[in-house]
């Protein structure tokens, strides 16, 4: 099973934000597909896209967060900022150290789900209980 058909079970009910995280596991699941080929620039390439489209990503959840009037913001900035710090260490190892492992986009997977679990369905919590 791909890593979009297990993230169906993350889904937050927005749109935008859906559909966005299906962005990024789609990413995750290209990059998987090339290091089963050990095609290491193409992964370095991917693990680019996936920090430039997951910094996006961020920028629209806040920009949405505050024009929502979620209380929680700072904090999730600085969840946002630490996700992509990680993200960051593993394109690094990658590029630098050409180190992958048979755990990379286990990693890299569990880095977004726990994100979306976790982090996002608060605000999805918060909404429910603060609709007008």
């Amino acid at each position: 099973m791909c890593a979009i058909d297990r993230f169906k079970n993350y889904e937050m009910g927005i749109p935008e934000f859906d559909e966005q995280h299906h962005q990024l596991i789609g990413l995750v699941d290209e990059l998987h597909k090339h290091i089963k080929d050990d095609d290491h620039s193409e992964m370095v390439r991917l693990m680019d896209e996936l920090i430039s489209f997951a910094s996006y990503h961020f920028s629209f959840e806040i920009s949405y967060f505050r024009e929502k009037g979620f209380p929680y913001i700072e904090y999730h900035e600085k969840v946002h900022h630490e996700l992509l710090l990680s993200l960051n260490k593993i394109r690094y190892n990658l590029r630098f150290e050409k180190y992958v492992d048979k755990y990379f986009t286990q990693t890299i997977e569990d880095l977004l789900y726990g994100h979306v679990d976790h982090y996002d369905m608060q605000y999805v919590n918060w909404l429910q209980n603060h609709k007008h």
